[in-house]
């Protein structure tokens, strides 16, 4: 088949999730089309290698290399992705198959074509399948329809990033083909520090300790082009082909990198190491000399430590007070907008309300803390501690391996030579100069993520809890040391008079007032569409249910109704749930019992009506006797009292399930299955609409051992 047409083909096959038919057809094609070309193609269950069920399997193809080593392009083959549908990367796959068996690559090439990878399950059931494989490195491939010149490359994990050599290459390979490469370095940077969405398509090879990169780009080049345009498929070929010397063992995981205006900025992890050993053999040598030629001077700084700690902790409670403060002052404008979930709606607007309310009243706290006598009155004080806590920090984060060093290192060394420049001048300009400078990567970081905001990171921000509110302390309190610093430098022993506690407090309220008001009456003057989501509960053992509608606006009045039931949500607020939903039966049952030894075996038929998307059956607690095996794998309940079975989405249908129990068994049993869809459509009168829906049905049966079910 011409690779043109192949994605036309695989679209015809139909929707292709996870154990859907069209996922079949689409494997029986790939092993026909690997067949035509004397490969073999291997399936390997997704069940065997992954905590919980999935009917679902990868497909795996493997093309000889002339050395060692391996490179892996996985393919995910789920229908319904942010950059398309999955069939231009069959088609990349097929044709990267031909290039292959026609000159052979360097490494032997894998072919990998993940089912059931909605959640990753695919990812990580492969992932664990080749995780003793020695020299393999992993490209995930997202081709898309789009037949743009650009080719981003995606390197970010959850704590982590791609090999620095892998990404070198892929860049160069980019290039070289004469295409252009985006790679989003500051939003790779927000992931890797653990602030983004979890996990990254690229979590489950780094959790394996795989090298990975995720490379996604147009099937073909820009219209107009040659047909050797620098399309995926040729830059697949040439990025295996240039690992003539096998697949490195290196794994550069601390690099950094950042990108403004387009320049991008790139400092290996051995470098970065060395610049720390550097910096601080330098600084001990400073203070040694130091030390010989003003004794006195050093022994009086020592003098001064308890006292210095003493403040140090202070200044670290009143932050943290802050903190908690904002934090229920944030909590009453969102209840007052109603909704808890509408900072989702301007996450920026209300992180921006945060950091100022934050930075106002700890600036009239430590002034007033100043005034009193509990903190020293001088600027030094706060400017020394800035550069002594980010000291401290760089070298806590580099032994812990953290991805916030070369962070801190910035800020460390800008904060440094600003606070001897102002010695030397003796001018506290140097020094306020030093803090925008500190600043500037974790701006960069700001302006990033103010063009796409990414939810996880400003739930973390907005909404952390105890260990979160610790985080935000630690992170923020030497830049704030530094404002204050700045502020007693400017302003000098003016800055702690109570007029600065004062404007301080009263830009605090204002700011409270003015942005909780605009907020609150950009939430409650809406007058839009809401979309919802809804989540509907069916106790089909009791014939009733629940419908909850959510949104991260405040709800507006609305009617729903499915065929003679109909109710109102009266609106007001972020959520509401309506009682007395009528079910629809979607679930039926029935019990076999086979007896043998000691033991009986119960197996359940279920029938479903519609697609499921998982089975969950739940024994909450037995009442007597043991559970022994069961036909899909179980787990215990959190509290160790029972079992659950969790089976994959879309099961035969009927769905045998056996157990096999002791003859004294008996207990309460849950089936619960999961839907994407009613089975009679929900119709809503009033100004929203449906964005998700969700629906878990629930059929309860009593077993035992020794008699048959009873309801």
């Amino acid at each position: 088949m011409n690779p043109a047409e192949t994605p036309g083909f695989v679209r015809t096959l139909g929707p292709r999730r996870e154990n859907s038919e069209g996922e079949r057809a689409l494997f029986r094609f790939l092993e026909s089309e690997v067949q035509k070309r004397g490969l073999r193609a291997s399936s390997i269950p997704i069940s065997e290698y992954i905590q919980g069920h999935s009917f679902s399997s990868v497909l795996e193809v493997r093309i000889e290399g002339t050395g060692p080593g391996a490179l892996a392009f996985v393919f995910p083959v789920n229908d319904v992705q942010t950059w398309g549908d999955g069939a231009e990367g069959v088609a990349a796959a097929l044709d990267l198959m031909e290039r292959m068996l026609r000159s052979p690559p360097p490494v032997e090439a894998r072919f990998v074509f993940l089912g059931g990878d909605e959640g990753l399950a695919g990812s990580r059931a492969y992932a664990a399948y080749c995780a003793d494989d020695p020299s393999l490195a992993v490209v995930r491939v997202e081709a898309t329809a789009d037949p743009g010149g650009t080719v981003q490359i995606l390197i970010a994990g959850t704590g982590a990033l791609s090999p620095f050599w892998l990404f070198d290459a892929s860049v160069r390979v980019v290039r070289s083909r004469g295409s252009r490469d985006s790679v989003n370095a500051n939003g790779s940077m927000i992931q890797r520090l653990g602030l983004g969405e979890n996990p990254t398509p690229l979590d489950p090879w780094f959790e394996r300790g795989i090298p990975a990169v995720t490379l996604r780009a147009g099937l073909s080049g820009p219209p107009g082009t040659a047909q050797e345009a620098p399309g995926i498929v040729q830059v697949l070929e040439n990025l295996i082909r240039t690992l003539e010397a096998g697949v490195p063992d290196r794994w550069d995981k601390q690099y950094v990198l950042f990108e403004v205006w387009g320049f991008r900025v790139a400092v290996r992890e051995t470098l970065f190491v060395v610049i720390v050993l550097i910096l601080y053999a330098g600084l001990g040598l400073v203070f040694v000399l130091d030390s010989l030629r003003k004794r006195d001077l050093i022994a009086e700084e020592l003098s001064r430590l308890p006292r210095a700690a003493a403040a140090l902790a202070i200044v670290s409670a009143t932050l943290f007070a802050c903190v908690v403060a904002t934090g229920a002052l944030q909590s009453l404008i969102l209840a007052a907008a109603g909704s808890e979930e509408f900072w989702k709606v301007r996450p920026v607007a209300v992180s921006v309300l945060r950091l100022g309310q934050i930075l106002t009243l700890f600036t009239a706290l430590a002034s007033l803390w100043a005034r009193v006598g509990l903190l020293p009155r001088r600027a030094e004080f706060f400017r020394g501690s800035a550069v002594v806590l980010l000291g401290a920090d760089v070298l806590l984060v580099s032994a812990a391996r953290l991805a916030l060093s070369p962070l801190y290192l910035w800020a460390f060394v800008a904060a440094l030579l600003g606070r001897r420049t102002s010695r030397s001048l003796r001018s506290s300009w140097p020094a306020a100069i030093s803090l925008p400078v500190m600043l500037i990567p974790l701006g960069l970081l700001a302006a990033d993520l103010v063009r796409n905001p990414e939810p996880a990171v400003f739930e973390r921000l907005l909404m952390p809890g105890p260990a979160g509110i610790a985080w935000i302390v630690f992170l923020s309190l030497p830049f704030l040391m530094a404002l204050v610093g700045l502020g007693e430098g400017a302003f000098g022993s003016r800055f702690y008079a109570v007029r600065t506690a004062s404007i301080s407090a009263v830009l605090f309220l204002a700011l409270s007032l003015a942005g909780g008001s605009l907020l609150v009456l950009d939430a409650r003057r809406y007058s839009g569409v809401t979309e919802l989501r809804l989540r509907e509960t069916s106790d089909e053992t009791a014939g009733t249910g629940t419908l909850r509608a959510g949104s991260p606006r405040p709800l507006p009045s609305f009617r729903v109704s499915k065929g003679a039931y109909s109710a109102e949500f009266k609106g007001g607020r972020g959520f509401e749930t309506v009682e007395g939903v009528p079910t629809d039966p979607r679930i039926q049952l029935s019990v076999d019992r086979t007896a043998f030894l000691d033991r009986v075996q119960l197996t359940l038929s279920i029938r479903i009506s519609g697609e499921a998307g998982g089975i969950r059956i739940t024994v909450p607690s037995l009442d007597s006797g043991s559970v022994y095996d069961t036909t899909f794998p179980f787990r215990s309940t959190e509290d160790g009292k029972g079992i659950v079975v969790s089976i994959g989405a879309r099961p035969p249908n009927p769905l045998r399930v056996s157990l096999t129990v002791s003859r004294d068994f008996a207990a309460l049993a849950e089936i619960a299955v999961d839907f994407s869809d009613s089975s009679v459509p929900w119709r809503l009168d009033g100004p929203v609409r449906i964005r998700e829906y969700s629906q878990e049905s629930c059929l309860y049966v009593f077993l035992r051992g020794g008699l048959g079910p009873v309801p």
